[in-house]
């Protein structure tokens, strides 16, 4: 792709317009749930990751209803997009379609860097937002760039603006050397561990079940001595997701107060309520006029 796509002028942001564009979307996966259904067969045959059309539809879903953060923006606080992100991830299609439609309603570009082989469906939703939003006279600039070096991502830094990395952290130290500009951090798709009750162990099989299923990284600890545990899950960096299976209410308390973690859960399965998300502020920018 060539690297003046990034400099194409963003269309005026219409809060309505967008929405519609969101309806559009679901209109168009319906309209094309065979050949849909079809490519994620044959991704799920070459990924371990499992997709689903229904989840597909209930993230749209989800990132819709969330709060327009840009409907807040006045004369004299203004509320837009940073300009252009730049996203290294773990092919997870489920985050890719999430940050194409966060990119959408915070009016960004968005460019996906990849160095292993793109997924049939991710070309094909790339196409169906882009396509949604073009039939409402809207330009959304989504791209996908195949690096066969991860160094070559140096050359595009004079026109990302910020880039999101979700992943395990080697991904994100892989690439962080060769950047300038901020980097959001996600550990999505890592989960840390911990147990010291076996009776509670049956949770742990169907949590290992998931993680085969959706090609996820579990890592599990078992120590007695709960201080060192969460000296070793903090040192990996990888805070996006930590269980703790105890029926010791100090220890748990412990885990809580000193684990560095966006989510935590206690003696429960998270992947009820395990999906990716990243707050608004990291897309947006804000301007206050004084006049």
């Amino acid at each position: 792709m060539e690297k003046n796509n990034y400099n194409a002028v963003k269309c005026n942001f219409d809060v309505n317009t967008v929405k519609s564009i969101f309806n559009e979307i679901k209109l168009q996966i319906t309209q094309h749930n065979l050949e849909i259904i079809n490519l994620i067969n044959d991704d799920n045959n070459t990924y371990m990751e499992r997709t689903s059309l229904e989840k597909l539809m209930e993230l749209i879903d989800r990132i819709q209803n969330e709060k327009w953060c840009l409907e807040k923006s006045t004369n004299k606080n203004i509320v837009d997009g940073v300009g252009n992100i730049g996203v290294i991830y773990n092919s997870n299609v489920y985050v890719f379609l999430y940050l194409c439609l966060k990119a959408l309603k915070t009016h960004n570009n968005i460019t996906f860097f990849k160095t292993t082989p793109l997924h049939k469906l991710e070309q094909l939703l790339i196409h169906l937002v882009t396509g949604s939003a073009k039939k409402h006279n809207y330009f959304a600039n989504m791209n996908i760039v195949q690096l066969d070096d991860i160094k070559k991502i140096t050359s595009y830094d004079d026109v990302i603006d910020k880039y999101i990395c979700v992943g395990e952290r080697k991904l994100y130290d892989d690439y962080y050397k060769y950047v300038s500009k901020e980097v959001v951090y996600s550990a999505y798709g890592t989960i840390a561990v911990y147990m010291d009750d076996k009776t509670l162990k049956d949770e742990l099989l169907k949590l290992d079940d998931f993680v085969f299923e959706n090609d996820l990284k579990l890592n599990f600890y078992t120590n007695k001595d709960v201080d060192k545990v969460v000296n070793l899950i903090n040192d990996t960096k990888e805070h996006y997701c930590c269980v703790i299976f105890s029926k010791d209410i100090e220890k748990v308390k412990s885990f809580i107060n000193q684990i560095n973690a966006d989510k935590i859960f206690v003696n429960k399965n998270p992947f009820k309520e395990y999906y990716f998300e990243l707050d608004d502020v990291h897309f947006i920018k804000i301007k206050k006029v004084y006049i």
